[in-house]
């Protein structure tokens, strides 16, 4: 699993951190969680201070923040929340 094998290769061991499941099989296809819990089953083995997290923003809206950003504007909890709803959150 790469995620154990990075958390190895970083000697994060010992660290608390979060492992975000993006991709749909991932946060809308795993609805028994068997997906979910296996992974969490190996990086807790591997490190027992990580957390799972499951992605809930389309990845497309981190992409619009981060060119939003390097133009030189502020991104607050409002943008952000607008972004997330898609085209249903814009300001026509």
């Amino acid at each position: 699993m790469a995620a154990v094998s990075t958390i190895r290769h970083l000697a994060m061991e010992e660290d608390s951190f979060d492992i975000v499941l993006a991709g749909s099989l991932l946060t809308k296809g795993d609805r028994s969680g068997i997906i979910r819990r296996a992974i969490e089953q190996r990086v807790k083995h591997s490190a027992p201070n990580g957390t799972l997290r499951i992605l809930t923003r389309e990845p497309v809206v981190g992409a619009v923040v981060l060119a939003m950003e390097s133009s030189g504007m502020r991104v607050n909890q409002e943008v952000l929340d607008c972004l997330s709803l898609g085209k249903e959150g814009l300001l026509l």
